[in-house]
């Protein structure tokens, strides 16, 4: 069994506001710990006084609809995962009453040998709209919608989110497991388009890893750091941070903030769109010709910015700053070719 609290914490910050967030943190652009952000809130508030207090303030909402609720068998532990032969999932999702899925999540807290339960990823504003006018969130737009995590002590393996997060404690305790992007080829990730959840994860559990079958996973855990946040407590997730995470309390909930990224509810071009085209692109072309592809990206995407300084600016086309319009038709052009392609 792996003692993930023995890795070294990340920072931690104290008394962050939005200007201190956006120009020392998300320009160092590395998992840290925002103390105490929403202690405020009048959810964190009941939390701290008891997990029944919490239940109650959630039921207070007296949402009457219908979620879409995740249960797992005791035995899984409370590990979302694959089943045993990669054909479904060990978890079952279900449409049920707010009022009977607290329910479930209370006897279940009381009594360990029952399943467990979670809702997750809900917008809020589409359950409890007087929400967002009680828990206010200082570092970002109102535009940013905040979605609900809630259930019992959970476990989301090792995965990314091409968007910045921002995750706020509000019931229980959690323990964030990092790891920086470039550790992707030793966490041993699963595949990309049958994933437990949306987001493709690594086939390692942390917990107890078998270094036997995944040995690269020692690689990884030199370079790993830990976030350990209690209600009132936040978490920065930089966009392609590997994070692991687990609900520690037979009761948890949280608040998270996507914003940039395909988790944003936005409309533009997202880094996830390319990857996906380019998997369809070059993966069956030789070695060397990828090579030739790498060598090409490398130069034309990654390069800095004076890579082009040579060419004047008024015929830099795309290497330079794109007008909107110009932007709208090469998209319009791009997703012709991709219909085309769709109808052959």
């Amino acid at each position: 069994m792996m003692h993930l609290e023995n890795l070294p914490s990340v920072e931690v910050y104290h008394n962050v506001d939005a200007a201190r967030f956006r120009d020392d943190i998300v320009k160092k652009g590395r998992p840290a710990i925002l103390k105490n952000l929403v202690g405020s809130w009048p959810a964190v508030a009941a939390a701290r006084q008891s997990a029944g207090d919490f239940i109650a303030y959630l039921r207070s909402y007296q949402y009457q609809g219908k979620i879409e609720a995740v249960r797992c068998r005791a035995a899984e532990n409370g590990f979302m995962f694959y089943n045993k032969r990669f054909t479904g999932f060990n978890f079952e999702r279900r449409a049920v009453t707010l009022d009977g899925f607290l329910s479930d999540v209370q006897a279940s807290a009381e009594n360990p040998g029952y399943a467990t339960h979670s809702w997750q990823s809900a917008h809020i504003d589409d359950f409890f709209p007087e929400f967002l006018q009680q828990h206010p969130m200082t570092l970002l737009p109102d535009s940013v919608r905040p979605r609900i995590w809630l259930g019992n002590n959970t476990v989301v393996g090792t995965h990314n989110d091409d968007s910045e997060n921002i995750a706020c404690v509000i019931a229980g305790k959690r323990r964030f497991t990092f790891f920086p992007p470039e550790q992707l080829p030793n966490l041993y990730i699963g595949p990309l388009d049958k994933t437990p959840a949306g987001a493709p994860v690594s086939l390692v559990d942390l917990r107890a890893p078998d270094f036997a079958k995944f040995p690269r996973i020692k690689a990884a855990l030199t370079t790993a750091t830990i976030a350990e946040v209690e209600p009132g407590d936040a978490v920065y997730v930089p966009t392609l941070w590997w994070h692991h995470v687990e609900a520690l309390d037979g009761i948890n909930g949280l608040v998270n903030y996507w914003y940039g990224g395909a988790l944003d509810d936005g409309k533009a071009l997202v880094g996830l769109d390319t990857l996906l085209l380019s998997i369809l692109t070059y993966s069956h072309m030789s070695p060397a010709v990828k090579q030739a592809w790498k060598a090409t990206f490398d130069h034309y995407v990654w390069s800095d910015s004076d890579t082009f300084a040579h060419i004047p600016d008024h015929v830099k086309g795309v290497l330079g700053d794109v007008p909107d319009a110009q932007r709208k038709q090469l998209a319009k052009w791009l997703a012709d070719k991709l219909n085309e392609y769709a109808d052959s």
